[in-house]
């Protein structure tokens, strides 16, 4: 927009700025100066506080303020800008939605045999049916997932926390390789390994050997996931 022939901002024209820049400058000046004439000398070697010590704490207060000024002013332009998107969007973005929104991508992004694949596997004894599945699977609570629980599962009752609290979990999604080894490279090593569950009892464990590569999205210094292990029948 312009008005008069000039345009119009909402900041304050450099020579404002000097103005004020000149001014802090003028009055710090005047109260070093009444520092001065009211404390010992900086060079005097018999007092323990003198106007250099003075003057040190003054101009550390002064920064101090300037700096709360600053960071009020910053979480003051955060927050417009967060209501904005919030009026835009219709919710408030939380690290879920973040991971909702990655996920989309991913089918943009990838190739349909490149995209990572939930974590969920079946245990079966060799040309049987399966027994089981193991997954890796994030959970939230009840309170967490009423803010975005889209593609979050219910824990069945039984799962329930002590605390009572209702828990849904989501299967992580995970980039898979399956790995192909040579003819020559194959060994008991790489295709089977025994697991003792009893003293007497040791199972064995063959098939296909996969490699997984897993990125969790969240937010700095966010993370209300709790991911676990699970093996289920």
């Amino acid at each position: 927009n312009e008005q008069n022939g000039a345009s119009v901002t909402p900041l304050l024209p450099i020579n404002d700025v000097r103005l004020f820049l000149n001014e802090q400058c003028r009055t710090l000046d005047e109260k070093i100066g009444e520092i001065v004439a009211k404390f010992p000398p900086a060079d005097s070697k018999t007092k323990l506080i003198t106007s250099a010590e003075a003057s040190i704490i003054l101009l550390t207060c002064h920064s101090a303020i300037i700096t709360q000024y600053y960071m009020d002013s910053i979480q003051s332009i955060e927050a417009v800008i967060g209501d904005f998107l919030k009026k835009a969007i219709g919710l408030n973005l939380t690290e879920h939605n973040f991971l909702e929104l990655v996920q989309l991508h991913e089918k943009n992004i990838f190739k349909r045999i490149y995209r990572p694949k939930p974590f969920c596997r079946a245990i079966r004894r060799p040309k049987r049916f399966p027994d089981g599945s193991i997954i890796i699977a994030a959970e939230i609570d009840e309170k967490i997932a009423s803010v975005g629980r889209s593609g979050w599962s219910k824990r069945a009752e039984n799962e329930e926390g002590k605390d009572g609290i209702e828990r849904f979990r989501k299967i992580v999604t995970t980039l898979v390789r399956e790995i192909q080894w040579t003819h020559e490279s194959k060994s008991d090593a790489f295709f089977g390994m025994e697991m003792p569950i009893d003293e007497l009892t040791t199972v064995q464990l063959s098939g296909k050997c996969y490699l997984h590569g897993w990125i969790s999205h969240q937010f700095e210094g966010q993370c209300d996931h709790r991911y676990q292990l699970i093996a289920e029948a």
